[in-house]
């Protein structure tokens, strides 16, 4: 007979934990050194990571001022700069909001140009990223007219007013740049439009000065032209005394019915023209 031999265990994984507790305690310092790492890493990229950000709103239309003081004027007055400012306008005045200028601005005012305010200059130096501090807002966008329909688009649209967004790692910081934003957008936009408008009034007033001079030259012309006639009267009057005391009437002196007056009579006449145009 054969003995018989004991059937085979099936095939199975096993855990060992000793061996596992002796492998952790050999990398423990490890597992320590990287928790005490990410927590430095992770309290490291909320501060650098983590901004605050201000906004504001700055109104581009209907700005109105009353002129007040100690000494009032005896009747109030309403001076009225801008009512809105045009798609046209706008889309001139919006490309001098850059980080060229705002650097000037800067230094105009004596201000330090700090990390946050150069980032802020490098944001307005690129037309892409520029809407990120100084978006414009409109009163109607694409989007209001696809809503409304081209039946109720209106006559004229405009620029509304600019968001102005300001972020730092301090609140206090963040404020102060949009602050500083909202000055700038202010300034440039009024000296551009004050600018415009002394434009428009130099061309103005420059036609309404030749129109004066020419009416000026136009006078004196005629101031010689009449004071020739007046010295050819006396001449007349001194060679034909007869005519100064004629008694020929006179129904009306217009087209050249004056002439038949006295010599005398039309020399005062044109004496009182040259005082006139004089």
């Amino acid at each position: 007979m054969r003995d018989a031999t004991p059937a085979a265990e099936p095939a199975g994984e096993t855990l060992d934990l000793g061996l596992a507790l002796r492998t952790l305690g050999a990398s423990a310092r490890w597992i320590v050194l990287g928790v005490v790492v990410g927590a430095i890493a992770g309290v490291a990229a909320g501060f650098f990571l983590v901004r605050y950000q201000s906004e504001g709103v700055f109104a581009l239309g209907a700005v109105t001022a009353r002129e007040v003081g100690p000494n009032p004027p005896p009747y109030p007055r309403t001076f009225q700069f801008t009512r809105g400012m045009s798609l046209q306008d706008f889309k001139t005045e919006y490309p001098r909001l850059d980080g060229e200028r705002f650097r000037a601005f800067l230094e105009g005012r004596k201000v330090t140009i700090d990390t946050p305010l150069a980032r802020t200059v490098r944001i307005l130096s690129n037309a892409d990223t520029r809407t990120d501090v100084l978006l414009p807002l409109y009163g109607t966008t694409r989007a209001d007219l696809r809503e409304l329909g081209e039946s109720t688009k209106p006559t004229e649209n405009l620029a509304l007013a600019m968001r102005i967004a300001g972020a730092s790692r301090d609140v206090d910081e963040a404020r102060r740049i949009t602050g500083l934003l909202g000055d700038f957008v202010r300034e440039t936009v009024f000296a551009s439009q004050a600018q415009a408008l002394v434009a428009r009034r130099a061309e103005q007033y420059a036609a309404q000065r030749l129109s004066y001079e020419n009416d000026i030259l136009s006078a004196r012309f005629t101031i010689g032209t009449v004071n020739d006639k007046i010295k050819r009267l006396r001449e007349l009057r001194a060679e034909f005394p007869e005519a100064s005391t004629s008694g020929r009437q006179v129904v009306s002196t217009a087209d050249g019915g004056s002439r038949y007056l006295s010599p005398a009579t039309q020399i005062v006449g044109m004496e009182a023209t040259v005082a006139d145009l004089s």
